[in-house]
């Protein structure tokens, strides 16, 4: 056994542009899947700090605005490195990522508001109970970086969001090994659709907003060309409600080309 940490980097998928708003991703379902599959959900779970990088736009490169400098964060880094040797003077460990789950519940105290993020958190991503320790170590360190004696609600805030790339990638990219599919969705964030108009939102020129018309360039056709095309290949298609928004998803049968 040893103590290292552990930093790794990798594309979305072999061309790098996928889920890009910039620039269209040019590789298959299936490339996308197998390159993603290279990292195992388990693997990703047990890495802290998750960090989605896009690439940076010209206009960004002249931002004139006071950045904090490396000095200035080395000395918040040691600062708070201290504070935590201090904290753990009698607990034989030196640092956050030491904390046993026993330490975690003396040194990682939440309030009832932080609770309750940290439980909706755990539900609507589907969160492990290796990721729930995480989430307060990092918390907690965040806090300590943040002079801050106690973990404060953007404290897990910020923690959490350290722990949703699995979700935008691994979770809508995974094959399904039985019958060598894929499902891809989109999450719409905002209401849920009442259940009339999911059986209606499939029909040609049919809107839910009815605000909308052809003239602004909302048609309605498109949900009804998936429900033709999938249809037609006897695929499964669907839209799920969700809390703060609904999924729309639909199944892609993998082929070999040789």
């Amino acid at each position: 056994p040893c103590n290292f940490m552990f930093v790794a980097s990798m594309n979305p998928c072999p061309c790098g542009f996928f889920g890009s708003e910039e620039k269209e991703c040019t590789c298959s379902s299936k490339a996308i899947s197998k390159y993603i599959g290279r990292i195992s959900g388990p693997l990703l779970d047990r890495i802290d700090i998750q960090v989605e990088v896009t690439p940076v736009k010209y206009k960004n490169l002249e931002y004139e605005g006071k950045a904090e400098s490396s000095e200035e964060i080395k000395n918040r880094v040691n600062k708070a490195r201290k504070i935590q040797q201090k904290r753990y003077l009698n607990e034989k460990i030196y640092s956050n990522s030491q904390l046993t789950p026993k330490l975690i519940e003396k040194y990682c105290v939440l309030n009832n508001e932080e609770k309750k993020l940290l439980e909706m958190a755990f539900n609507n991503l589907g969160l492990s109970a290796r990721a729930y320790g995480k989430i307060l170590k990092v918390a907690r360190t965040i806090a300590d970086l943040d002079n801050k004696e106690n973990i404060e609600i953007n404290h897990l805030a910020e923690a959490i969001q350290y722990r949703s790339l699995d979700k935008k990638y691994w979770k809508n990219w995974g094959i399904n090994e039985n019958n060598k599919k894929v499902r891809i969705s989109v999450f719409n964030t905002g209401d849920n659709i009442s259940e009339d108009n999911i059986q209606r939102i499939w029909g040609r020129f049919y809107k839910i907003d009815s605000s909308r018309n052809r003239n602004d360039g909302g048609t309605g056709i498109g949900l009804s060309l998936v429900k033709a095309i999938m249809n037609s290949y006897n695929s499964e298609y669907g839209v799920i409600n969700k809390k703060d928004g609904v999924e729309f998803y639909f199944d892609i049968e993998l082929i070999d080309i040789k």
